[in-house]
Parts: structure tokens; sequence; C-alpha cells
């Protein structure tokens, strides 16, 4: 094998870079095996919508290596399921790029089981060399609403909790102070696949541990009612998380880091709640609070024609709700979102303005039908649910 010189391996990077991008190799791949999104999900235990958003560059795999691994998982598995691992061998003999350098070859060697063929272990390879030197796409606007952050308000709150400074949280996660500010701001959002955030969760969890095996009996006490609910039930913190380990802890943190919904355990609670919503109806909503003149009032012809981010989204439906209330002919409409959906819950006077729309528009005669993102969790549903129902 001829070895090449820096200055020509540095080269051919600089070449590849502009020739090829990781959801163009991805895709390519996926078309000459003949797999389909789903199959290599399922295979790998991913996200369909997340190996879709690999193949159209909107998203890449986390720089952990982790979901890289389970998506060639599913590759390889879908490849051997079809019969194609003649034609996935001769697609990575087309798509050679060399050895590997030496600062990424013990990665992929960790993550690579020692009992993996060596087809599987080269496919692995070269997906972790296109994925290292290919440019990283700028991540859109719709990319942002679909990929939930964690809640700056919550942050702070859990670094109260157990005394940790900027400086100091900094210093672990070995990132700038003036990051970890913007983080609790808002101004930096700290987002579900940045592996910094499993880095942080394990740590504070670690923490949080420790000091419980110590004896401290007021932290345990704190973080359990930093975890309730309005009503008071639980909401990720069960009353046995002093059994819990601290890898068990790190992911309910996570959770609650990431989002105000309740987790499946209350689904009991939901559905109480939905039962006596039913029971008590009388024909009229009943909407609390006001509603600011800057929501409530929509011009009567619309002033512009693109959207853009959280807040545009919520402009756009506004809009959209209210034209089709004063609409003079009857209209079945289909609403359907695959965002996180703090858009809609983030803000209680948006929801209740939304809640409102969806009330006139039935009562105007109109047909609202929902349909469901295969990929959103029983909690999002019932919770959405919980608030447009009458």
């Amino acid at each position: 094998m001829t070895q090449q010189s820096p200055a020509s391996a540095m080269s051919s990077r600089s070449n590849y870079n502009q020739s090829l991008s990781f959801h163009n190799w991805f895709d390519a791949l996926m078309q000459v095996l003949g797999c389909t999104n789903v199959d290599v999900a399922q295979l790998g235990g991913i996200d369909p919508s997340l190996v879709s958003r690999f193949r159209r560059g909107q998203r890449r795999p986390a720089a952990n290596l982790k979901q890289l691994k389970r998506l060639i998982d599913g590759v390889f598995a879908a490849a051997e399921q079809q019969h194609a691992l003649e034609t996935l061998q001769s697609f990575l003999a087309e798509h050679t790029f060399g050895e590997p350098d030496v600062s990424i070859a013990s990665e992929i060697a960790s993550h690579i089981e020692p009992d993996r063929s060596s087809l599987y272990q080269t496919l692995f390879a070269q997906a972790v060399h296109v994925l290292r030197y290919s440019p990283n796409p700028r991540m859109s606007v719709a990319d942002e609403l679909t990929t939930p952050s964690c809640i700056p308000a919550r942050l702070s709150q859990l670094m109260q909790l157990v005394s940790v400074t900027n400086s100091r949280l900094a210093h672990e996660l070995k990132v700038d102070n003036s990051l970890v500010s913007r983080w609790r701001s808002g101004a930096r959002p700290l987002r579900a696949d940045n592996p910094v955030l499993d880095r942080l969760t394990d740590y504070f969890a670690n923490l949080i541990v420790g000091q419980a095996a110590d004896g401290n009996e007021t932290l345990v006490q704190n973080l359990h009612q930093l975890l309730q609910t309005e009503d008071g039930t639980i909401q990720l913190i069960p009353e046995t998380m002093l059994t819990l380990e601290a890898d068990s802890l790190a992911a309910l943190l996570r959770q609650w880091l990431l989002s105000d919904l309740t987790p499946a355990d209350n689904g009991k609670q939901r559905i109480r709640r939905l039962l006596e919503k039913l029971d008590s109806w009388q024909g009229v909503p009943h909407f609390q609070g006001d509603f600011p003149l800057e929501v409530a009032n929509v011009p009567s012809i619309a002033q512009k024609n693109s959207y853009q981010g959280v807040s545009g989204i919520r402009e756009a439906v506004i809009r959209f709700l209210s034209d089709v209330a004063l609409s003079s002919q009857q209209r079945h409409i289909k609403l359907f979102s695959n965002q996180v959906i703090d858009w809609l819950v983030g803000d209680p006077t948006f929801l209740r303005v939304w809640s409102c729309l969806m009330y006139l528009v039935l009562v105007r005669g109109h047909k609202i039908e929902i349909i469901h993102h295969l990929g959103r969790s029983d909690a999002e549903i019932g919770l959405a649910i919980e608030n447009w129902l009458p």
C-alpha cells in the first residue's frame, strides 16, 4: 500500500470536501442497496425521520458516533436481508478514501465489536471518514423547530440546586464560561443532539447521587420539589428516586431539561382530567386570562407570506385559523405537524388564542382532522388533545 505524504493527504481531503458530503454518500449508499428509511431505522434502532434528514442533508450524525453506529448497524442488517452484501462491497470499493487518519482510527476501533465482519468494519470506517471530512450543513429553520433544546430556566434551577457556578460547569464540560452563560440566558440553545448535553446530565446525576449518598436529605427533598408539576403530581422523578443509579437519574434529568411534557407514567392523571372536562361540559368553553391586542388582532389582509422560527409558526397558525373561522364556505381542514410541541404549549398566551380559534372554527361549522405524527409520544398527543378539546 502506498503511503501518502501529509501534503497529499491534506490535498485529497480538500478535494473530498468539495466533491462529496455525508448526505450525498449516504443517500447514494441507500439507493444502491435498495434500502428504505423505515428498514434501516427499525433494524438500527433509530427514528425513521432522522434517517430521512440524514439523507437530505438537514442533519448529520452526532460527533460521538453513537447515532452513526446505530445507523450503520441498520444499513448493514438491511443489506444482509436484501442479499446485497456484494453490492455493498462494490460500493465501498468505488468510494474508497484510503486509510483513516491515526487520530480517528482508534475511535473507530472502540465502536466496533470484535466479532464483526471485515465488510462491516470497512463500512463503518468509511462512514466515519466521510462524516469527519464532509462540510457541516447549516441547520434549517424547520430543523431548529424539530430539535428540542434545553429549557434555560431549568438549567439555571438545576445549577442553583447543587450550587454549581458557570465557571465550575464550564470547567467540567471543557467549554467556555460564556457558553454556559448563553445557555442559561437562552441566547445559545443547548440542543438535544449536542453531545455536551449527555456530559452535562451525567455530571449533575453523579453529583446528586454522591451528595445523597453522603446523607444530604435536603438536596433530595429540594430536587423532589423542583421536579413537581403545578398540580402536585411528580413530573419525572418517582418517590423511589433514592434507589436510582446515576445513569437512570441522568436520563430523567435530560428529559426534564428538554421538555415541559408530563411523561407517559402520568397518563392516568391526564385521562382523569379529560373525563372531568367532558363531564363538566356545558356547551361553552372557558378560556382563562386575557388576550393581548397584539396577539388577538389579526389584519384582514395578510401582510406577509413567509414566516420563520417559532414566533413565525405561531403567527402563521393564528393567520390560518382566523381565515378558516371567517370563511363563509364550510371547510374541512387537516392539521399535521412533526415539530416539537413546545411551539404550541410553550407560551400560555398563544395556547389560549389557539384554543379559542380552534373552538371558533368548530362553532362556524368547519371540520378539523388532526393527523398525528407516528414518532410523537403518547404524552405529547395527550397534552395536545387536552389543550384543544373544548
